[in-house]
């Protein structure tokens, strides 16, 4: 997960990404079992971009200093989205090298942003292709990985055009296709739903049967139904 923690995320914005957090984690948590393994790390980022939360594999018992964790993020500074991707990047290759081969390894990405760079890269072409970079250096060869891209945006204000082009599912240039979408968040009753059906698909990637359903606004992960029906 990499999140924005600019200035131009104060107040509400911040609020509504820090809550999104809170309910993949809340999710996750109540499906971890013997079988199903999630790990999550966090990265934050404005003029620089910093590891809030190293990868923790997310269970009931480390759900309370994730969300901590999450309580203690402020807005301040510039947006460089460069600077995330670069420490993104230098997280995952650290990850690779420890992972096993003998699993499938499901990897999803997740950028929160209200879409708006005022600082570092702004050349959307060169940040696609570094948002998806996976380091050759590592042992990615001998991984089964498979990658998908979420990009939620926040705000009415956001910069769609931006975040539309960071999450096209066509390569800008090579015109490959990528596993990749566009979540927009414009206010707290968003926030359950998009979450729900964002882990559903998730969830439906690597071949679990799941379903999530949505009760009072709030994404919970049951056996209840299809949420997609």
């Amino acid at each position: 997960i990499v999140l924005d923690n600019s200035s131009s995320m104060q107040g509400d914005k911040m609020r509504h990404a820090i809550e999104t957090i809170q309910k993949f984690a809340q999710i996750m948590s109540e499906k971890h079992n013997e079988s199903q393994h999630f790990w999550m790390y966090l990265i934050t980022f404005n003029s620089k971009a910093k590891l809030v939360i190293p990868l923790t594999e997310i269970t009931q018992a480390t759900l309370p200093s994730i969300l901590e964790s999450l309580e203690t993020i402020q807005a301040t500074g510039c947006t460089n989205y460069h600077a995330a991707f670069q420490l993104q990047n230098e997280v995952l290759d650290d990850i690779f090298k420890k992972m096993s081969s003998e699993k499938p390894l499901h990897l999803v990405r997740f950028f929160l942003t209200d879409g708006e760079i005022t600082e570092g890269s702004r050349n959307i072409d060169e940040l696609y292709d570094l948002m998806r970079l996976i380091n050759t250096r590592s042992s990615t060869q001998q991984l089964r990985l498979f990658t998908r891209d979420v990009v939620f945006g926040y705000g009415t204000g956001v910069n769609l055009e931006c975040l539309q082009a960071l999450s096209a599912q066509k390569h800008p240039v090579s015109h490959e296709t990528s596993c990749s979408s566009l979540v927009t968040i414009m206010k707290p009753a968003d926030i359950g739903p998009k979450v729900g059906e964002t882990v559903y698909g998730i969830f439906t990637m690597f071949g679990a049967n799941v379903t999530v359903s949505i009760n009072g606004g709030v994404a919970v992960a049951t056996e209840l139904f299809d949420y997609r029906q």
